[in-house]
C-alpha cells in the first residue's frame, strides 16, 4: 500500500515534465483556397492558456455596472470565443484562454459599445484590465430590469439535479433540511435519508464521498450549511463509473466552490428554539493559486422535553402472557463544530492540484425518566423508576489530495489521480439507573480509510483546439473556408458526446471496537472486535450519442471484497474471514424527441455492504429491557432495477414521470430476534428477498414571481424469508410520499417561501417505523448591496407537538413505540459578506466516491 502510494504521487511530477518537454510533429498543412502547404511553427502548436479579468465602470458616476455584457472576439477570424455577464461589482472573467490576440468587446444597454485590443503570449498568459470606463449613449433607454435564472429542476441521461442555489432556502439550516425539498427523497425524524423507500444510499460531496458518512449520516448532514449547497443530483441509474454500493441510487451534493481573484469573507448564523448555527468563511486567491478556510459550529437547545409511550406484549403456545409498559419523558441536545482547509494550484493550462483537510465533532446528550409496569398473565409482577443518561461524542478528520492532467489535444481528454485518507473516532458512554442499582456501558469505535484511485476519460472526435485534420478535403469558400474579407474559417469543433472511461480503486478499513459493561462497579463483557475490509474494483463505461436524438451510456463494474476480524478475549465466538466477487452491469437508453422532452429506460445492479453500527457486537441499550446487537457475519444486500423515465422540460412547466421495479436479495434489516424474561434483543439480519414496484413525479411550474413545485412516489413493498418463518411473500404493502412548496417575489428584494411534506411509514418484513411530515414557511430581505441578508423561519405554526408511532409484530409478540415531541420553532438567520474579489468556475474535483456503507443516523432532535 505504501509503496502504490510513493508511485502515485511521483507520478504527476513526471507527467508534468513530459507535456513540458513533449514535441508535436510539424506535419504539412493544405491550405483551403489555395491548395498550398505550409507549416506551423513550435510556438504556433502550443498553446498555453491563461485568463482575462477586468471591471467595467460608468465614466461618470465612476460606479461598477453590474450585468454588461463581455465578448471575446478572435482577431484574426472574428469569430466569438466566450461571453459573459459582468457581476454587482463589475467583475467579469474569463478563464482558460488560449494565448493569442483578441478583440475585448463591452456592452450595456444606454451605453456606447466599446472594444479594446488584447495580446496574450506564452510567457504573459494572463491579462487584468482592472478598471475600464464606457460612456453614456445620448439616448438613454428606460430602466431595464435583466434576471438570470435557471430552472429548480434539470435533468440528465442519468440523473436529476435540483439546483438548491436558485431556491430561497431560508426555512434550512443544514444539508438535512435541503435534501427533504430534493427529488424522490424524504428524511425522517432523526435524519435517516431514502429514495424511493430505500435508507441505503451512497452520499458523495462534490463528487466524492468522505470518512465522515460511513458512521453517522445524520451527523454527516448537520455539517454542512444549506447556504453552502449549489445543487442536489439524485442520480437513480448510476454508471459504472460510480460505486457499486448503494442500492437505492447515488445523492451527490454539489457546494458553492469559487475560484478567485482576491478576497471574500463572510459571517452568517441563526438562532432558533429547535437549531442554532453560526459559520466564518475566508477565501483567498491570486492568480493561478488559491486558499479557503471555513469554520462553524451548530446545536440545539436543552429544555425542549418529549415523551415517550411504550408497549410490549408477549404470549406463549400455551396462552400465558406477559406485558411490558414505560411512560417516559426525556430530552436531548447536542454541540457540533466543523472545519476545513482547501487550496488548489494550476501548475499550468494541463495540470492542476486540488488538496483539503477538513474536520468536525459533535457531542450528544440524552437524558430521560421512565415509569416501568410488568404484567404476568395481567397481573402486576412489579413496578419501577428508571433513569437512563447516554452520551456520544465524535471527531471526524479527512486529507484528500488530488492531481488532474488534461492533454493538449483535446479538453475533454482527462487523467486524474487521488488519494484519502480519514478517521472517525467515536465515544459511547450509557449509564441505566434502576431501583438503587447501575449499569454502564463503555463502547469505543475507531475508524481508519485509506483510498487510491485513479481515472481516465477518453473522448472520441475531435476537439475544438485541434487544426483540421482532414487536410485533402476542398472547402467550399463561403461555407467552410475564411476569406479575406473576414469570413468563417473551418468549422473544426466537434461535440465530443462519445467517451470511454476506464479506471481502478483501492479502498482499505480498519475498524477497532471496544466495549464493556459495568454492573454496581463491577466490569463484565469486556471485548475488542478487530475488523478489515479491503474493497478492489475497476471498470469500463462507454458514452455514445447517436443519430434521431438517441443516446446509449453502458459499463461494467467488478469489485472485490475480502473481510477478516478477531475478538481479543472470546474465543468462542467465530468470525469467518470472507472473499467475494460482484459483477455489476449498467446500462441507459436514451431517446429525445427535442431539446425539452426525452425518454429513457434503465437497468443496474448494486450492492450495499454493512456498516459499523451493523456488525458492532456491543450491547447498545436504550434501557434495560431492549438490546440492540450487531451482525459481523452480514452479507451485502445485491439489487437489480429497472426504470422508464419520461421527461418535458419547458421555462415554465418542467416535470419527469418515473416508473421502476427493484429486486433486493439478502436486504439488511433490524430485526426483533428473541425475547428473553422482560428483554428484548434486536439484531441486523439479511432478509431473503424483497421487491417494490413504483412510480414517482416531479415538476414545477413557473408564473410570473410565483414558482410552485411538487413531488410525488407511491409503491408497494413486500419480502420473504423462509429461515425467518416468512415462507410466502409478506403482504403488499401501498407507501408513499409527497413534497409541495413554493416561493413568491414580493419585490424590493424581500421573497418568501413555503414547504411541506409526508411520509408514510416504512415497511419492514415485522412492521413499520414511525411516519414522517413538516410544514414550514420563511422570509428574507436581501441587503441593497447584496452583500448580506436577515430571514425569518417559522416550522410547524399549527402544532406545537408532534406523535411518530413504530410498531413491530411476530409469531409471538406485538410491540408499539410513540413519542410525543414539541416541534414548533421560530427562528432569525442572518448573513454578511465582505472582499474584493473576481470568480473563476471551479473544477477538477475529487473523483473519490466510497461512502459504500449501510447507511445509520442518529437523532438530532
Amino acid at each position: 500500500m505504501r509503496n502504490i502510494l510513493i508511485i502515485l504521487l511521483t507520478l504527476p511530477f513526471f507527467s508534468i515534465a513530459q507535456e513540458k518537454n513533449q514535441k508535436k510533429p510539424n506535419k504539412p498543412k493544405v491550405d483551403a483556397n489555395s491548395g498550398a502547404t505550409w507549416k506551423r511553427d513550435a510556438k504556433q502548436e502550443k498553446l498555453f492558456k491563461g485568463f482575462i479579468s477586468g471591471r467595467i465602470k460608468d465614466s461618470e458616476t465612476k460606479k461598477p455596472l453590474e450585468f454588461a455584457t463581455v465578448s471575446i472576439i478572435k482577431k484574426r477570424s472574428g469569430k466569438l470565443k466566450e461571453g459573459t455577464i459582468t457581476d454587482v461589482k463589475g467583475r467579469f472573467l474569463f478563464d482558460n484562454i488560449e494565448t493569442g490576440e483578441y478583440v475585448l468587446k463591452i456592452s450595456f444597454l444606454g451605453f456606447e459599445e466599446k472594444e479594446i485590443n488584447i495580446k496574450t503570449t506564452n510567457q504573459n498568459p494572463d491579462n487584468r484590465l482592472k478598471n475600464i470606463f464606457i460612456s453614456r449613449n445620448s439616448e438613454m433607454l428606460s430602466e431595464v430590469t435583466i434576471k438570470d435564472e435557471k430552472a429548480i429542476y434539470e435533468t440528465r441521461i442519468d440523473k436529476i439535479v435540483y439546483n438548491a442555489e436558485n431556491d430561497l432556502n431560508e426555512s434550512e439550516t443544514d444539508a438535512t433540511d435541503v435534501l427533504r425539498k430534493a427529488p424522490l427523497l424524504s428524511v425522517d425524524l432523526e435524519g435517516n435519508v431514502s429514495l424511493r423507500g430505500s435508507r441505503n444510499i451512497k452520499f458523495l460531496v462534490n463528487g466524492k464521498a468522505s470518512t465522515f458518512f460511513s458512521s453517522d449520516v445524520a451527523n454527516a448532514l448537520q455539517m454542512i450549511p444549506a447556504d453552502q449547497i449549489k445543487t442536489i443530483e439524485v442520480i437513480t441509474s448510476p454508471g459504472a463509473k460510480y460505486e457499486g454500493e448503494g442500492d437505492a441510487g447515488i445523492v451527490n451534493i454539489i457546494t458553492k466552490k469559487t475560484r478567485i481573484d482576491g478576497y471574500k469573507a463572510s459571517i452568517n448564523g441563526m438562532v432558533s428554539q429547535k437549531v442554532n448555527r453560526t459559520g466564518l468563511n475566508l477565501s483567498l486567491g491570486k492568480g493561478r493559486f488559491g486558499l479557503s478556510a471555513r469554520g462553524g459550529s451548530h446545536g440545539s437547545w436543552p429544555g425542549r422535553i418529549a415523551e415517550s409511550d411504550y408497549k410490549r406484549v408477549n404470549w406463549d403456545e400455551n396462552g400465558n402472557k406477559d406485558s411490558l409498559i414505560q411512560y417516559g419523558e426525556g430530552e436531548n441536545y447536542y454541540q457540533g463544530y466543523r472545519g476545513s482547509i482547501n487550496a488548489f494550484y494550476d501548475a499550468n493550462a494541463y495540470n492542476t492540484f486540488n488538496s483539503s483537510f477538513k474536520f468536525g465533532g459533535r457531542t450528544m446528550n440524552t437524558d430521560n425518566k421512565e415509569t416501568i409496569e410488568y404484567f404476568e398473565n395481567d397481573t402486576v409482577s412489579y413496578k419501577k423508576l428508571n433513569a437512563t443518561e447516554k452520551t456520544n461524542s465524535s471527531l471526524n478528520m479527512e486529507w484528500t489530495t488530488d492531481y488532474t492532467k488534461k492533454f493538449s489535444d483535446n479538453d475533454n481528454r482527462e487523467l486524474v489521480l487521488a488519494f484519502q485518507i480519514g478517521g472517525d473516532i467515536n465515544d459511547g458512554y450509557t449509564n441505566i439507573n434502576e431501583s438503587a442499582r447501575s449499569l454502564e456501558n463503555y463502547n469505543d469505535e475507531k475508524v481508519i480509510e485509506e483510498t487510491i484511485q485513479i481515472d481516465y476519460i477518453h473522448p472520441f472526435g475531435s476537439s475544438k483546439n485541434n487544426i483540421s485534420s482532414n487536410s485533402n478535403k476542398t472547402a467550399t469558400r463561403g461555407e467552410n473556408s475564411r476569406s479575406r474579407g473576414g469570413k468563417r474559417g473551418p468549422q473544426n469543433g466537434v461535440t465530443n458526446t462519445n467517451k470511454i472511461e476506464i479506471g481502478a480503486k483501492i479502498i482499505n478499513r480498519d475498524r477497532e471496537m471496544v466495549y464493556s459493561n459495568r454492573n454496581d462497579g463491577t466490569y463484565n463483557n469486556s471485548e475488542e472486535f478487530n475488523y478489515n475490509q479491503l474493497v478492489s474494483a475497476s471498470y469500463i463505461s462507454t458514452e455514445f450519442s447517436l443519430p434521431y436524438g438517441l443516446g446509449i451510456k453502458s459499463g461494467l463494474r467488478y469489485e472485490n471484497t475480502q473481510t477478516s476480524g478477531d475478538w481479543l478475549n472470546a474465543d468462542s465466538l467465530n468470525f469467518t474471514n470472507k472473499s467475494y466477487d460482484n459483477y455489476l452491469p449498467s446500462f441507459v437508453f436514451s431517446k429525445s424527441f427535442s431539446p425539452m422532452r426525452s425518454i429513457k429506460f434503465s437497468y443496474n445492479q448494486r450492492i450495499r455492504r454493512p456498516s459499523v453500527k451493523n456488525i458492532n457486537t456491543n450491547e447498545d441499550r436504550t434501557d434495560k429491557r431492549n438490546i440492540t446487537i450487531g451482525n459481523p457475519n452480514l452479507e451485502p444486500t445485491i439489487t437489480h432495477q429497472l426504470e422508464l423515465a419520461v421527461n418535458s422540460f419547458g421555462k415554465v412547466l418542467q416535470g419527469s414521470t418515473q416508473l421502476y421495479y427493484k429486486n433486493s436479495f439478502s436486504l439488511i434489516e433490524s430485526f426483533l430476534d428473541t425475547i428473553q424474561d422482560e428483554t428484548t434483543f434486536s439484531t441486523y439480519k439479511n432478509i431473503g428477498e424483497s421487491k417494490q414496484m413504483g412510480g414517482s413525479f416531479f415538476g414545477s411550474i413557473k408564473l410570473n414571481k410565483l414558482s410552485l413545485r411538487g413531488s410525488f412516489d407511491i409503491y408497494n413493498y413486500s419480502a420473504r424469508d423462509k429461515s425467518l418463518g416468512y415462507d410466502d411473500w409478506t403482504q403488499a404493502v401501498l407507501l408513499y410520499s409527497y413534497f409541495i412548496g413554493g416561493n413568491y417575489d414580493l419585490g424590493k428584494n424581500w421573497k418568501a417561501e413555503t414547504f411541506g411534506f409526508f411520509r408514510s411509514p416504512t415497511q419492514t418484513i415485522q412492521g413499520y417505523t414511525a411516519n414522517f411530515s413538516m410544514m414550514s414557511f420563511g422570509i428574507k430581505k436581501i441587503f441593497k448591496n447584496k452583500r448580506g441578508s436577515l430571514g425569518l423561519r417559522i416550522i410547524e405554526p399549527f402544532n406545537e407537538f408532534k406523535e411518530f408511532e413504530t410498531k413491530l409484530e411476530g409469531d409471538y409478540f406485538r410491540q408499539s413505540y410513540v413519542r410525543t415531541m414539541p416541534f414548533r420553532s421560530i427562528g432569525i438567520s442572518f448573513k454578511y459578506t465582505i472582499g474584493e474579489l473576481t470568480f473563476k468556475d471551479a473544477k477538477n474535483k475529487t473523483n473519490i466516491n466510497n461512502n459504500d456503507l449501510q447507511e445509520e443516523s442518529s437523532e438530532e432532535y
